[in-house]
């Protein structure tokens, strides 16, 4: 192989790592069981490797590829239980105004008030974790939370103008 002169430098600290011998499956073993021995799946690394081991830390890029579809799911399940709680929480405070209230006492504009600062939290702390998984190199978490708030929102303004409606009649 020719020296590229365009190559990133390595990182400091890493070796350089040499090429791994290869020794394919077809190969028998020499005379008398002397040589190594070789395993069919070898040449296939997978997660739980060719002696069915788990964690010997080899991952297929469709494993790879299945966990972030996995993070991005979990992202999105953890924006949308956000938005169910700030649509639903809201409702205690408009309760006890209606409970403690005398008579011709509302309760919606206490639980509109209590339902925009819920939601608003809730985008405080969907920047926040995003931006904190994204420093954690999480990246498909960070964008499944902000997926799943997006996808929220409309139907969080639906739910919420639902239960005003509901508790000014």
């Amino acid at each position: 192989m020719s020296h590229n002169p365009y190559r990133a430098p390595l990182a400091p600290g890493r070796p350089a790592v040499a090429p791994a011998a290869f020794t394919p499956a077809s190969t028998p073993p020499a005379p008398g069981g002397t040589g190594a021995a070789v395993f069919p799946n070898a040449a296939r690394p997978s997660a739980t490797g060719a002696t069915g081991a788990v964690g010997d830390g080899i991952v297929t890029p469709v494993q790879r590829r299945r966990f972030r579809v996995r993070r991005v799911r979990a992202g999105i399940g953890l924006a949308l239980v956000g938005h169910g709680v700030a649509v639903t929480l809201p409702v205690l405070p408009a309760l006890i105004k209606v409970m403690l209230g005398g008579p011709g006492s509302d309760g919606t504009v206490a639980y509109v008030l209590s339902a925009v600062l819920a939601q608003l939290a809730l985008a405080a702390m969907v920047v926040v974790l995003g931006v904190r998984r994204t420093a954690a190199r999480d990246g498909a978490g960070a964008v499944g939370l902000a997926l799943g708030w997006l996808a929220g929102a409309p139907a969080a303004l639906l739910a919420g103008i639902a239960i005003a409606v509901t508790i000014a009649v």
